[in-house]
């Protein structure tokens, strides 16, 4: 079963989430009749709509929306999956789609921005994490479902998209946006200073990130690095299983990473992933590990692993906050078709539950917002950023000089 964190996600990822090969069947409760009754409830709101709504509209669309809205009374971050939406979603995790290339997230203020991916359309044309998508194509998305507002967003290679966004101190602005094909390597080696430090950064977490991490790892020490800078600031999240196999290079074989925790756990204990054999395992290299405000689901959960085992000092500031773990699990009686269900939380190898709290670094280093969004900007567009100083990571440097011989 494989398990993702996920913070709503528009082409692509972001937060955790777990797919599962074949549906849990669920536990017959004891109040059969009390099933059955409700359910007659439904069936017959179900024909009343069918046979009197204004419009004509097929058995198979009510019973889609009847489950969408079971699973989103539940909380924003479950809802069903039909056919396109689970098509699209096996495509984003796999790491190539089309679209514009941003994560969002619906808090009590809307649809948030947690961050564009790099080099994507979204990313080059200078939306910032923080910013609050108001309009799509000038109508307001007030109201609509995220299934509805991701419609909206998506369309064919080529096409046009303008968003309307507000931004943090209170300006709106627009952005005419040409979708594009999306092919997500989340993981970047920056390359090797003379100082012998290098700073790799991780954008997201997909199917092939913990392949990307082992080689660029490798190809770096081969290098002659000496100290390595891991740079999960913006990394919304993504697979699970990816996050902990990252860090089962990085840990000692046995070490706890993670603890899940949902209905089905035994004796109310969480379910545990410790790090097991792996043949690209580092323990030596000395590591620094930059986060902050967007740093959420599965890069929490890795620089939280780094940080619980003394294994590299966590700097940058306060994390997002999202513990809560979806699994998607496709439907037996119709395999096109998935849940995406809210199943547990996480807990850091401490027994933490860090939802809404997030993780604190072990050194706080803020940084001015409009110079980290200008130096976000340079990067996207593969600029030099001057005169800017990225105060964060030139903390992570001087760590790291410490404990380089």
């Amino acid at each position: 079963m494989r398990r993702f964190f996920f913070l709503f996600a528009l082409l692509p990822l972001a937060g955790c989430l777990s797919t599962a090969q074949k549906a849990v069947q669920p536990t017959i409760p004891p109040e059969e009749d009390e099933i059955l009754q409700e359910l007659a409830v439904f069936t017959e709101a179900l024909y009343l709509t069918k046979q009197d709504y204004v419009e004509e509209i097929s058995f198979r669309d009510l019973l889609y929306g009847a489950i969408d809205g079971m699973l989103q009374s539940l909380d924003p971050n479950s809802s069903f999956m039909p056919p396109e939406e689970y098509t699209d979603f096996l495509e984003e995790t796999s790491g190539e789609f089309c679209g514009i290339g941003i994560t969002v997230d619906m808090d009590d203020d809307g649809l948030r921005v947690i961050a564009p991916i790099e080099e994507s359309p979204a990313a080059k044309a200078g939306i910032q994490p923080g910013d609050y998508i108001l309009a799509i194509d000038e109508k307001k998305i007030d109201g609509e479902s995220f299934r509805d507002i991701v419609k909206r967003m998506r369309g064919e290679r080529g096409t046009k998209v303008v968003l309307t966004i507000l931004r943090s101190d209170g300006t709106k602005k627009k952005f005419t946006l040409i979708r594009d094909d999306i092919k997500v390597s989340s993981v970047k080696l920056d390359g090797k200073r003379k100082d012998g430090i290098g700073v790799m950064r991780v954008s997201n977490f997909t199917d092939k990130t913990p392949e990307e991490f082992a080689e660029a790892l490798a190809r770096f020490r081969k290098q002659g690095g000496r100290g390595l800078v891991l740079d999960l600031r913006d990394n919304p999240g993504g697979l699970l299983d990816s996050a902990v196999a990252v860090a089962e290079i990085l840990l000692p074989r046995g070490c706890v990473i993670v603890g899940v925790k949902g209905r089905r756990n035994p004796d109310d204990e969480p379910s545990v992933y410790k790090a097991g054999a792996c043949p690209a395992r580092d323990r030596r290299l000395p590591l620094a590990v930059l986060v902050n405000e967007n740093s959420a689901s599965a890069s929490e959960i890795l620089a939280g692993a780094l940080q619980a085992h003394g294994r590299a000092p966590v700097i940058g500031v306060q994390t997002y906050g999202k513990a809560s773990v979806q699994n998607v699990i496709p439907l037996e009686n119709r395999s096109s078709c998935a849940l995406r269900m809210t199943t547990g939380y996480y807990y850091t190898p401490a027994g933490t539950c860090i939802h809404g709290e997030g993780i604190h670094p072990d050194i706080n280093v803020p940084i001015d917002e409009k110079v980290w969004r200008k130096l976000q900007q340079a990067r996207a567009n593969q600029r030099s950023p001057g005169k800017l100083r990225d105060t964060q990571l030139e903390r992570a440097v001087k760590e790291l000089k410490k404990k380089i011989p």
